[in-house]
């Protein structure tokens, strides 16, 4: 999704980003639902200046469904052109695909002295595995430890939601931004403890939330959503 939206992204997005992390919030509620499913509403204050933008929202569920994002302006100063939600954030293997064409540090140990001695590669593919041009010898076994002479362009530590905005004027203003996730679940304990003589019961109930969306919601306000979720049912096309 995230490659079928660069093919149309504007020149706007060469300007400077300007960062909008978990530092920026002002209101954080979160509302979990049954069947893997939660509703964010998170309110961000930001300064932008005059005219076109680009916002990258970190800090942010990395389970976040793109299609339901939405980002309004609190007080009208600004409003969204275009949004896309970049995910491909830095790994081993994005690195590599990054470096085709490039070239690579190699660094082998030896085991008995512990000297390292470095070798420089060439990357020449990552299909089905990698492929390395060494002193003109084609390899598909990297002998060592791989160094990157430098972090690659439009890699990510994290994933971002960035939003090209066009702003009236210079201003501050609150950025609210709604999202569906997924990662996010609950569910209920209840413990009953009877009296000595049994003619009464003490009643308590936790509610246990458990989070793997890869982001923290601190000092969120939580509802909990009991009973299943009405969903639409995607619509067949007709031949």
């Amino acid at each position: 999704m995230f490659i079928l939206c660069a093919a149309f992204i504007p020149p706007a997005w060469a300007a400077e980003e300007i960062p909008v992390s978990g530092d920026n919030r002002t209101a954080l509620a979160v509302t979990v639902y049954n069947g893997d499913l939660a509703l964010v509403r998170d309110s961000r204050m930001i300064s932008f200046p005059s005219g076109s933008s680009n916002l990258a929202f970190t800090d942010i569920s990395t389970r976040l469904q793109p299609e339901t994002a939405v980002l309004r302006s609190g007080s009208g100063d600004f409003h969204v052109i275009e949004q896309v939600f970049d995910f491909d954030v830095v790994s081993r293997q994005s690195l590599l695909a990054a470096s085709v064409g490039e070239k690579v540090t190699i660094v082998k140990v030896n085991p008995a002295t512990g000297e390292e001695n470095k070798i420089r590669a060439k990357v020449l593919s990552i299909e089905n595995g990698v492929v390395l041009d060494i002193n003109g010898e084609i390899t598909t076994d990297i002998p060592g430890r791989l160094v990157f002479d430098s972090f690659p362009d439009g890699l990510r530590t994290k994933p971002t939601l960035m939003a090209v905005v066009d702003a009236v004027a210079t201003a501050s203003d609150s950025a609210d931004l709604s999202y569906l996730t997924g990662g996010l679940t609950w569910r209920a304990d209840y413990v009953a403890e009877l009296n000595a003589d049994t003619t009464a019961i003490d009643l308590s109930a936790w509610a246990t939330v458990t989070n793997t969306a890869g982001a923290d919601f601190p000092e969120a306000t939580l509802k909990l959503i009991a009973g299943d979720i009405n969903r639409a049912a995607p619509r067949l096309r007709q031949k």
